[in-house]
């Protein structure tokens, strides 16, 4: 399986719909870790959701986390840093100026 195929294996989380459209959020996580794969080959990702409502996909360089992406609201996308920075983003081709 290539990684656009495990990318497009993801299911979206069963949440109440107070939580919002979880399928809705990881159609749009699963655009953003496409274009990071298309750039580079050097990534891979891991999908989580940890609790209910709160969907984030890990970004894997070399199998050690190098950012985590998450969906915080309509059109902001949170992007975590291991090295402890912050970057939010309005829309899903910017995070390639990031990684």
């Amino acid at each position: 399986m290539n990684k656009i195929d495990k990318i497009n294996s993801w299911n979206p989380p069963n949440w109440h719909e107070d939580f919002g459209d979880s399928l809705e959020e990881l159609k749009l996580l699963k655009e953003i870790c496409k274009r990071i794969t298309i750039s580079s080959l050097e990534f891979d990702f891991e999908m989580e959701c940890t609790e209910e409502g709160y969907l984030e996909i890990l970004v894997l360089k070399k199998q050690n986390q190098y950012m985590c992406v998450t969906d915080l609201s309509e059109h902001k996308i949170g992007l975590f840093f291991e090295d402890g920075r912050e970057i939010y983003i309005h829309e899903p081709d910017k995070v390639l100026d990031f990684i």
